[in-house]
């Protein structure tokens, strides 16, 4: 067992292009839709794992019905197996502003144990409460949430 601090922060897209040297933690990258891939330095991360939906925290047809892709029950379990596998390490999240999304991933780790460093001055005032609900459900469903609190 190690004593080292897991932690997790939230990054817009341009934060997360912005880190060059390495910071021994994994990335979760979630942009829009139809937008271009970003400039994430490969090397500066042990593992990313990229995703894309809009932020949108309802189901509602009229969204999608819009165009909108909100985060949904994949979203949910491909988020749930990387915090599964990386357990022991800090996760970063990135979205486009880093404001709601990736605050959203940060708040249900912190609620797992890991040690939230505030890195937008809204803190997690407005995470996603669409993206939260669905993964702390995947976390429950796979029974992770015992395994991802009690392993360091």
């Amino acid at each position: 067992m190690t004593n080292s601090i897991k932690f997790t922060l939230h990054l817009s897209r341009r934060g997360a292009e912005s880190v060059r040297k390495p910071l021994n933690a994994v990335l979760i990258s979630i942009t829009d839709p139809n937008t271009k891939s970003p400039r994430i330095h490969a090397h500066a991360w042990l593992d990313v794992l990229p995703l894309s939906f809009h932020d949108v925290s309802s189901t509602d047809p009229a969204w999608v019905g819009n165009g909108y892709l909100p985060p949904d029950e994949a979203d949910a379990k491909a988020i749930a197996s990387f915090i599964a596998k990386h357990r022991g390490k800090s996760i970063v999240a990135h979205c486009e502003q880093g404001i709601s999304r990736s605050a959203a991933v940060c708040a249900v780790l912190a609620e797992l144990g890991w040690d939230y460093i505030e890195s937008q001055e809204c803190g997690l005032k407005y995470a996603n409460p669409l993206l939260k609900r669905l993964l702390l459900q995947q976390l429950g469903a796979q029974n992770d949430i015992h395994e991802v609190t009690c392993t360091n």
